[in-house]
């Protein structure tokens, strides 16, 4: 008897416990959804208030304030009132932007990851000084980096605007083809003139040779200059140009 008594009293005793679990378990339950609606109804609240930082990630020739003058003063703007497709385009209409990525992050931020258009040249005429893009497109430098990149120079001032165009995109395929099949010998073109369209010169790096390329054919004068280079870098002598215009073979001019 006395036996029966002590389990009747600690079967009562754990399910006194077991009331007391679940009770604390609702009233925790309870205070949560409290915190969660709470948090809901200031949801609204945050999200339509003004953006607080606007982070700009990938530049290098452009600067955060040629971003920040293109779109306008977003920290007036609430954060889930963008229209990030929007900023988007207008940031891409830049000159030098080839590509962006608009994307809101936490607490109320805007970043903005940039892929610039990469040179291909250096641009050197009597008037300015610029870079070159695969487009053909110029675009001005701001001169907070040194690029390490092939040179199109022009002397003259009186080439007409056609032919000025037509004497860059010259030199630009004769880059693009230096880039693409004759990597070993794109390091050794310093600089191409292209003063005269239809017969770029190309000035090495070796002694600043100059070489008359004209204005087709690049790829077979560019295979004879390789094979004449090494008899070239072996005299002691320095040469005045090398023409690689004939069409059976090079003129060599000491």
């Amino acid at each position: 008897m006395n036996n029966f008594g002590f389990v009747k009293s600690s079967l009562e005793k754990i399910k006194e416990k077991k009331d007391y679990f679940v009770v604390a378990h609702k009233v925790l339950l309870v205070f949560t959804l409290i915190f969660l609606c709470l948090q809901l109804l200031y949801i609204p609240f945050f999200v339509y208030k003004p953006i607080s930082k606007i982070e700009v990630q990938g530049l290098r020739e452009l600067s955060e304030s040629n971003i920040r003058s293109n779109i306008g003063v977003l920290e007036r703007t609430s954060w889930l009132g963008v229209s990030v497709f929007q900023l988007a385009q207008q940031i891409v209409a830049l000159p030098w932007v080839s590509n962006v990525v608009v994307q809101r992050c936490m607490p109320l931020c805007m970043r903005i990851t940039v892929q610039e258009k990469k040179p291909i040249a250096l641009l050197k005429t009597p008037t300015h000084f610029a870079l070159l893009t695969k487009n053909y497109k110029i675009h001005t430098v701001s001169g907070n980096y040194a690029w390490d990149l092939p040179v199109i120079q022009l002397h003259k001032k009186t080439l007409s605007p056609v032919a000025y165009h037509f004497a860059i995109k010259q030199a630009a395929s004769l880059i693009f083809l230096l880039h693409r099949s004759f990597p070993s010998m794109e390091k050794n073109v310093s600089e191409i003139i292209i003063d005269d369209p239809l017969n770029l010169k190309l000035i090495l790096a070796y002694q600043g040779l100059p070489v008359y390329i004209g204005s087709e054919k690049y790829k077979e004068k560019i295979e004879k200059l390789i094979q004449i280079l090494p008899y070239i870098q072996k005299q002691k002598k320095r040469f005045t140009y090398l023409d690689l215009r004939h069409p059976f073979g090079v003129v060599v001019q000491r």
